[in-house]
């Protein structure tokens, strides 16, 4: 393949530039031309001819040899250039040597320009190899660098040599000083030395280790990595260095984790759906079935007077049961939403004690179990400043969950003191509970017993409820259990408390003549809840008005100022709800007597109703014994 070689030749003689290329082709070359003598055909041949090689006269008609190598550095400086001129001036050689030219040619000694070419041209190509090869290492300098992974470089024996500057943002360490150090100072104590010793017996094998391990910062932080640690080879096949090239992956693990975590969670959600669903559907039904089931006895026409007493007993232990279960339902999905508020407020703590005893007094009377509050001798009372709604519902949970499980014996519940606080307690002489079962008690439909043939009833969400409540009052609640023998839970209470006696608050109702059979207005929508309500309240010497929404309870007391001696206030009915009756009530007679009746059981719902400005308040259904000791205790005030 002939030697083809673009030459531009700058020279004013034309018989000069033919004898450069008769010498070039003597070489072995196969010039292809182009000759030019003027600057501007200069600066266009080098534009667009794009030459292999240039050869200048030193003197030009329009400009010099020096002139046109300096425009060859500005614009092709990697091109050889030969200076070729008849005179024979060592300085101006020098000049253009220093300048960048490649060769200084006489034009009397010619036979030297085929070699002194082939001397340039290779000379350039070294030059340009070098070129390349040192900006090959500039890229893989900056890959280095600037690589987003952890890169270090140690010697045979695990001396650091090298560590890019990501190795040092992520430790905290700088080159200076772990430069020579063994990598050993990055141990965390995760990884057994078993774990190295077979790190080490791979790469020394002349493989690749891969793997994750963690490691400890300067700052004394962990962090995960997966490393990638090789042996380089040199060309007769030893190893020399070793490079490990590691990826920061702790942000990645935490998201694996939080996945796992969340995936988890989701499946327990799914769980406790499942057992929601399980444990509405018995803890509803079965009550509904009982309450069905004994109605149609009871109106049976050979159904005796004894029997009568007997399933009317039943029907109405069911009813509280429902009643129960639809509250701690109630509850719990108010606690899962976030929506339970806490309202404290100064209140004395014995007449709570004494209403929750009440609650439970005749259930415990008829499983010949003793009942009874214990508190310290030297405290005649104790004034609370909490939510005293929603530590009556601690109260109620705690001991309730005492009397179902325990069928002999006492149960005990009060406060006394321990290193100058206040603990409250409720202990009993039941089944207690095993030790491995003790830690899940708290949990949603959880008991102690759950078996499907288990003996208690209940849909196992009061002791989680309880604990909830604790939790909201900014308490702490624990227990301790002997199987067999009893348990006792012990909780505490965020707010303030002092010793002292009972305050009552004087009453400001207007006063009502016991003998006159008080007009009682019942705000009611419902048929049936106000029939109840009719039967009830004349039986006990009651007059009884209606009104069928919040409006006619409004017009009625407008009309009637000086004859309503209270009113029973439901708190949801058409046109006007109860509690924009009770407020448009209160503009006109700010001391009427009102308690709210609702079928909502919320804090919520209950301070909504005493900010409107009734008196009392009392859930739906109806207890028909506290609802006239209520009315009485407010009428006779």
């Amino acid at each position: 393949m002939e030697n083809v070689l673009k030459v531009l030749v700058v020279e004013d003689v034309a018989t000069d530039a033919e004898l450069i290329e008769r010498e070039l082709k003597k070489a072995g070359f196969k010039p292809v031309a182009c000759i030019v003598e003027t600057r501007e055909a200069y600066v266009h041949a080098i534009e667009e001819f794009g030459p292999d090689i240039i050869f200048s006269d030193y003197n030009l008609p329009s400009f010099n040899g020096m002139q046109a190598l300096l425009i060859r550095q500005e614009k092709l400086p990697n091109i050889p250039f030969i200076l070729v001129t008849g005179a024979n001036n060592e300085e101006i050689a020098v000049d253009c040597m220093r300048a960048g030219a490649d060769d200084y040619i006489l034009k009397e000694n010619l036979t030297r320009l085929g070699q002194a070419c082939k001397a340039a041209i290779n000379k350039k190509a070294i030059v340009r190899a070098n070129l390349e090869a040192m900006e090959k290492l500039s890229v893989l300098s900056r890959a280095v660098e600037q690589n987003p992974a952890l890169i270090m470089i140690t010697s045979l024996n695990g001396e650091i040599e090298y560590v890019n500057p990501k190795f040092c943002e992520v430790t905290g360490y700088s080159l200076e000083e772990v430069t020579g150090k063994n990598p050993r100072f990055l141990k965390s104590g995760n990884q057994s030395d078993e774990f190295y010793s077979n790190m080490w017996q791979i790469i020394m094998s002349g493989k690749e280790w891969s793997g994750e391990m963690l490691n400890k910062k300067k700052s004394g932080d962990l962090y995960w990595v997966k490393a990638n640690i090789s042996p380089l080879l040199n060309l007769q096949g030893q190893i020399t260095h070793l490079v490990g090239i590691s990826e920061d992956i702790t942000e990645k693990r935490k998201m694996i984790v939080d996945l796992i975590q969340a995936k988890e969670k989701a499946e327990s959600g799914d769980k406790l759906k499942s057992a929601f669903i399980n444990n509405i559907s018995h803890e509803v039904r079965t009550p509904l079935s009982t309450i069905e089931g004994f109605v149609e006895m009871l109106i049976s026409p050979d159904t005796s007077e004894e029997n009568k007493a007997v399933y009317s007993q039943i029907i109405r232990k069911s009813s509280s049961r429902l009643v129960n279960t639809i509250a701690n339902y109630v509850d719990i999905s108010l606690i899962a939403s976030g929506n339970i508020e806490v309202h404290n407020s100064s209140f004395a703590l014995n007449p709570l004690l004494e209403d929750v005893k009440s609650q439970f007094a005749n259930e415990c009377a008829e499983k010949n179990v003793q009942l009874s509050i214990r508190k310290p001798e030297e405290i005649d009372d104790l004034q609370l400043n909490s939510d005293p709604d929603l530590l009556r519902k601690i109260w109620i949970h705690l001991v309730g969950n005492a009397v179902k499980f325990t069928s002999a014996g006492n149960i005990t519940f009060g406060y006394r003191q321990s290193e100058g606080n206040m603990v409250f307690f409720v202990s009993d002489t039941g089944i207690g509970i095993e030790s491995d079962k003790i830690k899940l008690i708290f949990d949603h439909f959880m008991q102690a017993d759950v078996s499907q043939t288990r003996l208690y009833e209940g849909s196992g969400l009061g002791l989680s409820i309880a604990r909830e409540l604790v939790l909201k009052l900014g308490g702490q609640i624990s227990v301790e259990s002997t199987e067999n023998k009893g348990t006792t839970f012990t909780f505490t209470l965020s707010g303030s408390s002092r010793k002292l006696g009972a305050e009552k608050p004087e009453s400001i109702h207007k006063q009502v003549d016991k003998d006159a059979n008080p007009l009682i207005l019942v705000a009611e929508d419902d048929d049936f809840n106000f029939k109840y309500l009719d039967i009830i309240l004349k039986r006990n010497g009651y007059q009884v008005q209606r009104a069928e929404n919040g409006l006619q309870a409004v017009n009625y007391c407008r009309e009637h100022t000086d004859d309503v001696g209270l009113i029973l206030m439901d708190m949801k009915m058409p046109v006007m709800g109860g509690l924009d009756a009770t407020r448009q009530i209160r503009k006109f007679l700010s001391d009427l007597p009102i308690i709210a009746l609702t079928a909502y059981v919320s804090v919520a719902d209950e301070n909504a109703a005493y900010d409107a400005g009734c008196d009392e308040f009392m859930s739906k259904p109806v207890n028909k014994e506290k609802l006239l000791a209520l009315m009485q205790q407010i009428l006779s005030a």
